[in-house]
């Protein structure tokens, strides 16, 4: 499932890895920066893995209307 290859990569582009599992677990909608700390450095380090990853780009407007 795509939401849990997210939530992987979340976990791997957080400075702590150790301290970013509960993203696994948290609700789809949650907030991140409730789950995460450091959550703004951890979606720049999943926006780059998902542009590895899936060979796409994603836009500043793709960004925001996701956040």
């Amino acid at each position: 499932m795509i939401v849990d290859e997210l939530r992987e990569l979340i976990i791997d582009a957080a400075p702590d890895p150790a301290r970013a599992t509960g993203v696994r677990t948290c609700g789809a909608d949650e907030p991140l920066d409730a789950v995460l700390p450091f959550s703004s450095i951890a979606v720049l380090g999943t926006v780059v893995a998902i542009e590895d990853r899936y060979g796409i780009t994603v836009r500043k407007a793709d960004l925001a209307r996701a956040l």
